[in-house]
């Protein structure tokens, strides 16, 4: 607590002796992940373009210059660093991340909205984004928008916020690249680039492969429960493309490729593996037009794809299941000035969406069990949605601008919403702006959320009713049906800019208020019909209800069904209500908390930098559901990341050489369930070797990482790597 009331009172000082002896002066330099500048301009949030001190929400301005500085090995090593985003990296397949809220594992990323080059990577399976397998190469970025405002201007599922990205022109590719780094912890990865210009197109190719093996699960506190044990290592492939054709001096067509493969490999044999390999395909067609100074239309066709096949193991039988979504979308954007002093953004989608499985089957989610396979199918979908959105810019004065937005959402299942959006900006002076904003969103449930779960439970080798060892018993039963959409009402005040030659910063407050969340719960232990949280047992198909199975058959309080899959009048299968993850209703948790992010030029060659946020989570629960889980009916939420420290020197040197050092802590000191805090150190630097050559070296040190009864656990102890890039 001392230590907390230190560092917040260590940056209270740097700001009130700026407020004090503030120096108006426009166009300050760029300071590190452009948060404080006033020359800059970000589009993605308000969909027009506005400067950074006059946006109507808190963003985050990443660009390739601080990707080229710190060298991310993943886009969680880059997000770690703003302020407000909690990063935890879980395993070697998947890192969470939440915006300004609580953990809820990676099953809950559907809350932010990704978008590259404005094309929503829209992820139904488990209802997650998959951040760390996104189809675009980090080389090719130009930048990152992190707005960690709610604003669902830009959707239905950025009630936490939005990451944005932007990929370079083809126009300004190299002619030829080439990257390698190798680096210990077999932490390595290639980048192959090429780019062309003709008399009008343009256009650039690029491929990434890398590896990384930072993760353990041998040695955690309760290895039994590692469904995999042994030493995993993640490998991806990365492709992008991009074309660019300008029709006339105001109109261009734009063409955008990405595809992403990611797989999870185990350096030693196990009986049981499921961790899934991701595929994930982007293609966009889009049309540009200017129309005067500050209108711009655009038309964009894009499709977007997933499959994923989840490899299941058991006892030497491998039975994979086949997934795959699709979707496509017909997108309208348009910003124009109108009246006096009033620029106008509006636009819509419809879009189409499809999931194909191994096999169609009813009801949605099937366990087929028999003594030779074990495979889950998932029913075929076919849903189509629209939605249409505006809002509007006011300038009252030269200093004080009111924007004014909503987004009207139709779903498949016949429902929609109202998402207003409000927000005040002043400018206090030349550098510095004052911001509130109100913003009411929703997130609909998805549609694997409100037609029905899957519970597991195991049951050990020596109980087994089958011969050859084990077996995999599971449950299938309705849940969703009665999900209600999640209402979140939030509010933010906000305070910073320039404040003199030397000091920059910021400070925001924010309380967010979510109703009907959402929440995936671990549950262990039998369920019944009449279980109060009103889970139904599904009943099997009446081609499927024959006899009795030939094997024995749990007790009560178990309720089982028998399921005869190749119609030979004999059970294959005995489904028994267990333990798993379900999706309930809270009726509501609310997040309140505070941000400090600042930068200081120690001299011209240095600055030091840092954030520091403090947050409080509360949730209310049901008199019903806290029974069952065991909880107050109001209580705290003990997030991972509640308070996150920042601090680092970023080092401008002679001869084009960059470095930097940093260490960010995010989470508690004390090990709370399966949570963990973590502290990384790291550091870097880059330098010209030759007209066409550079090098880095970059290395960091990670501490107190481990996470108790979870799959796996980054590996603590120093990484060192090396990158060489070739340009021509």
């Amino acid at each position: 607590m001392i230590r907390k009331i230190a560092v917040l009172g260590l940056f209270l000082v740097f700001l009130l002796t700026s407020l004090v002896f503030a120096e108006d002066k426009e166009n300050q330099a760029k300071g590190v992940f452009d948060t404080f500048s006033d020359d800059v301009t970000v589009e993605t949030g308000a969909k027009m373009p506005v400067l950074r001190r006059e946006a109507p929400y808190s963003v985050t301005l990443i660009t390739s210059e601080d990707l080229e500085r710190y060298r991310p090995q993943s886009f969680a090593d880059l997000f770690q660093r703003v302020p407000g985003v909690d990063v935890l990296p879980l395993n070697a397949s998947f890192f969470w991340m939440t915006v300004r809220d609580v953990y809820g594992g990676f099953l809950h990323q559907n809350r932010i909205t990704v978008l590259i080059d404005d094309v929503p990577l829209f992820v139904n399976l488990a209802s997650v984004n998959f951040l760390d397998a996104m189809p675009v190469n980090i080389q090719d970025v130009e930048s990152i928008e992190l707005i960690r405002t709610p604003t669902t201007i830009s959707g239905v599922s950025a009630v936490q916020g939005i990451i944005s990205i932007k990929t370079k022109a083809a126009r300004n590719a190299s002619a030829f690249r080439a990257e390698g780094s190798i680096g210990d912890g077999e932490t390595n990865y290639g980048y192959l680039g090429f780019g062309g210009k003709g008399d009008r197109a343009s256009y650039r190719i690029s491929a990434v492969s890398s590896q990384s093996d930072l993760w353990r699960s041998s040695e955690l506190d309760r290895p039994q429960l590692v469904l995999k044990p042994g030493d995993p290592y993640v490998r991806k492939t990365n492709l992008s493309s991009r074309l660019d054709y300008p029709l006339s001096p105001s109109s261009s067509l734009g063409l955008l490729f990405g595809r992403t493969e990611r797989s999870s490999i185990y350096e030693e044999d196990s009986p049981f593996v499921v961790l899934p390999n991701i595929a994930q395909n982007l293609l966009a067609l889009t049309y540009t037009r200017a129309m005067g100074e500050d209108s711009q239309l655009k038309l964009r066709f894009s499709h977007t794809a997933l499959s994923s096949n989840w490899e299941t193991q058991y006892f030497d039988r491998g039975l994979p299941l086949l997934y795959a979504e699709e979707r496509s979308e017909l997108a309208l954007e348009h910003f124009f000035p109108w009246a006096h002093a009033n620029l106008l953004s509006w636009g819509g989608n419809i879009y189409r969406y499809t999931t194909r499985s191994s096999r169609d089957t009813t009801p949605p989610y099937v366990v087929a069990a028999t003594k030779d396979k074990l495979s889950l199918h998932y029913k075929d979908t076919n849903e189509m949605g629209w939605g249409l959105y505006f809002q509007n810019k006011h300038d009252f004065t030269p200093k004080t601008f009111l924007f004014l937005g909503g987004r009207l959402d139709s779903y498949w299942t016949g429902q929609g919403n109202f998402a207003p959006f409000a927000s005040l900006v002043h400018k206090t002076a030349p550098g510095r702006s004052f911001r509130l904003n109100a913003n009411t969103g929703y997130r609909y449930p998805e549609s694997h959320e409100l037609l029905a779960n899957l519970a597991f439970l195991f049951t050990p080798a020596a109980s087994s009713p089958l011969p050859s060892g084990g077996f995999f018993y599971g449950a299938e039963f309705a849940t969703g049906q009665g999900l209600s959409p999640e209402k979140v009402t939030s509010f933010e005040a906000a305070y910073g800019g320039s404040f003199s030659p030397r000091f920059k910063g910021e400070v925001e407050l924010y309380h967010k208020k979510t109703e009907n969340y959402i929440l995936r719960r671990d549950f262990e232990g039998p369920m019944t019909l009449d279980h109060p949280l009103g889970f139904q047992v599904l009943p099997n198909p009446p081609a499927m209800a024959l006899t009795p199975p030939p094997f024995p058959i749990s007790a009560p309080p178990f309720f089982t069904i028998g399921v005869d899959l190749d119609g030979d009048g004999v059970y294959d299968a005995a489904f028994v209500p267990g333990g798993g993850i379900l999706p309930v209703n809270i009726p509501w948790i609310q997040v309140t908390g505070g941000e400090i992010s600042g930068e200081y030029l120690l001299k011209e060659w240095a600055a030091l930098y840092g954030n520091f946020r403090y947050q409080k989570a509360k949730m209310r629960l049901t008199p019903e559901l806290a029974a069952i889980l065991g909880l107050p009916e109001e209580s705290e939420v003990r997030t991972a990341a509640r308070d996150i420290y920042t601090l680092g020197v970023k080092l401008d040197l002679r001869h084009d050489v960059k470095g930097f050092i940093e260490a960010v802590q995010t989470g508690e000191r004390i090990l709370r369930r399966n949570i963990p805090a973590r502290t990384v150190v790291d550091a870097g630097i880059s330098f010209p070797l030759a007209e066409r050559l550079k090098g880095g070296l970059w290395g960091y040190n990670i501490f107190d990482s481990r996470i108790v009864d979870n799959w796996n656990t980054i590996k603590p102890g120093r990484r060192l790597y090396l990158v060489l890039t070739y340009d021509l």
